[in-house]
């Protein structure tokens, strides 16, 4: 740092957007894994212990770095934790079992719950608006505020039942 200068003091808001970004991009990263570990299963004709136990293993991670969105309310997030843990369950059971005991069966039955619990997390998220918003931005420039304003004054005279005359 050169010498008399001092540090760049940052604005709370400046750390929290940066925060966000950040997170942001590990929880995308995340999202990246699950759909690409999901198409795999989809696509496979009989998929495998090594196939199932990651596809849980990524929506754990996902999980635990996005429980909060899953707290919309008291059913979505007692179903994410009972996915959960039944996963944890099933996971327990495949890892300490030895091969001729773990049958397709239970790898179905992983994948289908690690399906439900995708679909409820992906609701819960996108609940909180992560995905997507519908509905229209705010203004950015002066030229959309001014025609913000003016469409606001053109209303405004349409219910005094006035003819508006336009802005010139």
């Amino acid at each position: 740092m050169a010498e008399g200068k001092e540090p760049k003091k940052f604005t709370k808001d400046e750390i929290e957007s940066h925060s966000s970004a950040l997170t942001n991009k590990r929880i995308d990263a995340i999202l990246q894994n699950v759909n690409q570990i999901e198409y795999n299963l989809n696509v496979k004709y009989m998929p495998s212990i090594q196939d199932a136990m990651p596809y849980h293993a990524v929506l754990f991670t996902l999980w635990n770095e996005t429980k909060s969105f899953y707290r919309v309310n008291d059913k979505l997030w007692g179903e994410v934790q009972q996915c959960i843990g039944e996963g944890e369950q099933a996971m327990v059971f495949l890892r300490s079992s030895g091969p001729e005991a773990v049958k397709q069966y239970h790898v179905e039955w992983l994948i289908k719950n690690c399906k439900k619990l995708r679909s409820l997390m992906h609701y819960g998220m996108q609940s909180m608006g992560y995905f997507y918003r519908f509905g229209k931005r705010d203004p950015g420039s002066i030229k959309e505020h001014i025609l913000l304003f003016r469409q606001k004054k053109w209303k405004a005279k349409e219910t005094k039942n006035e003819v508006p005359k336009p802005d010139n």
